[in-house]
């Protein structure tokens, strides 16, 4: 099974392909999502980049309402998890990212992938 965490505008065109029917053009982007709605390889979504797509629907709250309420349904239709970026999460990366990465949102999918990673001798927050 794969793991693989949605940016922004990834997370944007899932929520757009199950409220208005909006094709994706990305075809890795995809794949991805199909085989997520079979349950064979799991999505990982943060309500980081979610709060982000909301910034952007400031004017609309019916939209952003709409989005809301996708989201939240979304484990029940497909193999996807959605992560809250709480003080455990960010306990965590502060402790094993590198203070280097210029890009915050980057950073949190890396660290996301790898608390959905369990992996056997490793120090990670499920352990």
């Amino acid at each position: 099974m794969a793991y693989y965490c949605l940016n922004s505008r990834e997370l944007e065109s899932l929520l757009l392909l199950h409220l208005e029917d909006k094709a994706i053009e990305d075809a890795n982007l995809k794949s991805l999502i199909d085989n997520s709605l079979q349950w064979q390889d799991k999505l990982l979504c943060l309500t980081f980049s979610f709060a982000r797509i909301l910034e952007r629907q400031r004017g609309s709250l019916s939209s952003a309402q709409a989005m809301m309420t996708e989201l939240f349904s979304m484990p029940e239709k497909m193999f996807i998890d959605i992560q809250e970026c709480g003080e455990d999460f960010v306990d965590y990366m502060l402790r094993h990212e590198h203070p280097g990465e210029t890009d915050l949102e980057m950073s949190l999918q890396t660290v996301a992938r790898k608390l959905s990673e369990h992996c056997y001798g490793k120090d990670t927050l499920r352990d």
